[in-house]
């Protein structure tokens, strides 16, 4: 017979098992509902970036289908708000353009407008605000060891900030990087997108024959093939002329000898234009390092040789009073009467007139049924994704050049400014910078954009070490006798032409055979065949 001991124990022992067993159910229920939630958390910011990535898509189809007014030099329009579906419930899955610069922002910037990394000379980037001398010497060694992918990779050089390089209270004191009022941070005046293309934008008679068509390269010997092509471009007379300059020594290395040969003939600055339009100096797909007249600001168009900060500020007034018609050519400057010819002659290779590369940065979220506010109010979106992008149309297809996920980038900034302030502008070495943490800021760290979307992309062509021109002023005066002042680097295979311009920065495009020399080219993953 048991005793009650003995039958207590038992009872305890039952009891035991059962709350065990009660709490492995418990964990398990609990479990599973964290699975759930965690399930749903995925599926809606899956949904997000897919609602995000469809935003880009559609932006880049609205400039490709534009590509023709743009090579005209017409800027984009673009829309700037999307309602994609309604699901049961009725929230409206919204994506919508959010305005780059601040107060006052525009839903999209052009590129084209800056000063490029990878191609500008030392002396270029010197002129930048905030760089100098010094700075401008470290860009330059750096993408000697490979092209910038990316303005971000600013950062990692030893002398720039996050200040500098992103201003608009980067480092939380509500002033720009300069102490100056107004000053453009450098995000606002670098790139490292700016390609080109090498066709005409039909100035002259008969505009929709020519426009879109390769170039005529003069940087050649002469022969039956470049005959025919300025025939077909310019008629016989044209082509008798060249052919002669040709023949009597004259070489055309850059656009400066172009200008240079036509203010020998005292052609007038208004009549440039069909010339600078339909000739060119390299078989190259793409120009690298243009700077666009009509988009950029002074303070990038300052740093072009040939032109100063009077010119700069006049050029940019200017425009905004100029038709379109008349902004379609590279010399309008030297026509207006703002850049002298002689100075025109040195900027030619380096400017422009047209933007093939933008950038946007647009938001995705669920706008709830029963209290939609309207554009520019982020609030009314939930499950909010933030992406920036810069869209390509130098080529017939349009491509994605570049794309990061901005979503936390205020947080990023006020943990930046937070630490900034309790560390007195130095960053303790044993703790992490937060705008190198990926789970912060991938935007501010130049992490690899977007590794959800598993873009397939080809590393960036390799760019030749940078070297300088020769700096021997061309002395040809009469261009018909010919044209001297020009050197080769045969360690970097660039040519060093006097006078600058992209291919005098040391920075040579890649062979025809060898492929695009675009940075960032990136294209949808392929499927794969089976």
């Amino acid at each position: 017979m048991r005793t009650p001991a003995r039958r207590g124990t038992v009872v305890f022992a039952v009891l035991v098992v059962i709350t065990l067993g009660a709490l492995a159910a418990a964990t398990v229920l609990i479990s599973a509902d964290a699975s759930i939630a965690e399930a749903e958390v995925t599926v809606t910011r899956a949904q997000s970036r897919a609602l995000a990535w469809s935003g880009v898509q559609a932006v880049m189809a609205e400039l490709a289908s534009q590509r023709d007014g743009l090579l005209d030099g017409r800027s984009p329009r673009v829309t700037e708000e999307w309602e994609l579906f309604t699901d049961e419930a009725g929230r409206r899955w919204t994506v919508r353009l959010i305005d780059l610069g601040g107060p006052g922002g525009v839903p999209i910037v052009s590129e084209s407008g800056k000063l490029d990394l990878n191609t500008a000379t030392e002396s270029m980037l010197a002129l930048l605000p905030g760089v100098g001398e010094s700075l401008a010497k470290r860009i330059v060694e750096a993408r000697a060891e490979r092209p910038l992918a990316s303005v971000d990779e600013l950062l990692s050089i030893d002398g720039f900030t996050p200040e500098m390089v992103y201003g608009e209270n980067a480092g939380g004191d509500g002033e720009s990087f300069s102490g100056e009022v107004g000053a453009l941070p450098l995000a606002d005046l670098v790139t490292v997108f700016a390609f080109d293309p090498n066709v005409q934008s039909g100035a002259g008679g008969d505009p929709l024959r020519h426009r879109g068509r390769k170039r005529v390269n003069l940087n050649q010997t002469w022969s039956d093939s470049l005959r025919s092509a300025l025939v077909d471009r310019f008629g016989e007379g044209v082509a008798q002329g060249v052919e002669q300059i040709m023949k009597n020594g004259t070489e055309f290395r850059s656009e400066s000898d172009f200008v240079r040969v036509m203010r020998f003939f005292q052609v007038p600055p208004g009549d440039w234009a069909e010339a600078l339009d339909a000739l060119c100096t390299s078989d190259d797909d793409y120009v690298l390092g243009r700077v666009d007249l009509n988009t950029a600001p002074a303070e990038a168009l300052a740093c072009v040789p040939g032109i100063d900060e009077a010119m700069a500020e006049e050029i940019v007034a200017a425009r905004e009073r100029l038709d379109e018609s008349q902004r379609t050519s590279v010399a309008w400057p030297a026509a207006e009467g703002i850049v002298p010819e002689e100075q025109f002659q040195e900027a030619v290779p380096w400017l422009t007139t047209r933007a093939m590369q933008w950038r946007v940065r647009l938001e995705a979220g669920v706008a709830p049924a029963e209290s939609w506010v309207g554009p520019g109010d982020e609030a009314t979106l939930g499950q909010r994704m933030v992406l920036e992008a810069v869209i390509d149309v130098s080529s017939q297809r349009p491509r994605v050049a570049y794309m990061r996920d901005v979503t936390l980038l205020p947080l990023a900034r006020r943990l930046y400014a937070g630490r900034a302030e309790s560390a007195q502008d130095e960053w303790p070495d044993e703790e992490p910078d937060p705008l190198e943490d990926p789970e912060v800021s991938a935007a501010a760290s130049g992490l690899p954009p977007l590794e959800w979307e598993r873009w397939a992309t080809d590393e960036p062509t390799r760019m030749s070490p940078s070297s300088t021109a020769s700096g021997r002023e061309s002395t040809g005066a009469d261009p018909v006798a010919g044209v001297d002042g020009f050197g080769y680097d045969g360690e970097s295979g660039a040519e060093a032409v006097s006078g600058g311009g992209p291919r005098a920065s040391g920075v040579e495009a890649a062979p025809s055979a060898g492929g695009d020399p675009r940075i960032g080219r990136w294209t949808p993953r392929r499927a794969r065949s089976r």
